[in-house]
C-alpha cells in the first residue's frame, strides 16, 4: 500500500493530483491521510508556525499518520519517504535506516543522501513524469509551513498559486495580536506587504 504522507491541508496546489496520477499509473493503492483541524483552523488558534514553535509538523503530519497506523499491523510496517540529508541541519543527523521516533516502526529514506540533480537524473533515466511543481519550486512542497519558508518562497507561491497566497494574507489579518505569516532577524514580515 502507498501511504502519501499526510494532507496537511497547505500542500501546493496540484501536488496531491499529481501523487494521485502517479500511484494509478503504477497501480499502487493510495491512501490519504488528513488532520483533525486544518492548517487555518489551527492558526486562528495557535498563530503561525515558528522555528520555535512548530505546531504544524505534529498535528498536520504525524498525529494523523499515528491514528492510522493505530488500526495497522506496525511490527509489519515499513514507512518509506523522500527526504534528503541535504534538506535541513537536522535531517542530516538522521539515520538512512531505524525506527520512527514517533510510528515506532521501521522508517527507511532510499533517497537520503541524493541531491537535486540526482533526483532528477533518475526520474529522466527511468522514464517517469516528473512532478510539474519542480519548475516552480526546489520541493514540490507538501506543507507551506512559515516556520521555515522565505519571502521568496512567497511570492513565488502568490505569482503561481494566488489563490492559497491570498489565504495566508486573510489569516494573518485575523490574528488578533497582529502576528505575521513570517519573521526575519526578529522582524515581522506581512505576506500582505509583498
Amino acid at each position: 500500500m502507498c501511504i502519501r504522507d499526510s494532507d496537511t491541508t497547505i500542500a501546493t496546489p496540484g501536488n496531491l493530483e499529481y501523487v494521485q496520477s502517479i500511484c494509478k499509473e503504477l497501480d499502487v493503492k493510495l491512501s490519504v491521510i488528513r488532520p483533525r483541524k486544518d492548517f487555518f483552523t489551527l492558526v486562528e488558534k495557535w498563530g503561525f508556525p515558528t522555528v520555535t514553535r512548530r505546531w504544524c509538523c505534529y498535528h498536520l503530519k504525524i498525529e494523523p499518520l499515528k491514528l492510522f497506523f493505530r488500526n495497522t499491523n506496525v511490527d509489519h510496517t515499513l514507512v518509506i519517504d523522500g527526504i534528503r540529508a541535504n534538506e535541513s541541519p537536522r535531517r542530516k543527523t538522521y539515520p538512512v535506516l531505524g525506527i520512527h521516533k514517533h510510528f515506532k516502526c521501521l522508517n527507511y529514506h532510499p533517497i537520503f543522501n541524493w541531491n537535486s540533480r540526482d533526483v532528477k537524473i533518475y526520474i529522466k533515466k527511468h522514464k517517469l513524469r516528473e512532478n510539474p511543481l519542480y519548475n516552480i519550486f526546489p520541493r514540490a512542497t507538501e506543507c507551506w509551513c512559515t516556520a521555515f519558508k522565505s519571502v521568496k518562497q512567497f511570492r513565488l507561491l502568490k505569482e503561481y498559486f494566488p489563490d492559497l497566497f491570498q489565504k495566508f494574507v486573510e489569516a494573518e489579518m485575523k490574528l488578533k495580536s497582529g502576528g505575521s505569516a513570517l519573521f526575519k532577524n526578529g522582524k515581522r514580515i506581512y505576506l500582505r506587504n509583498l
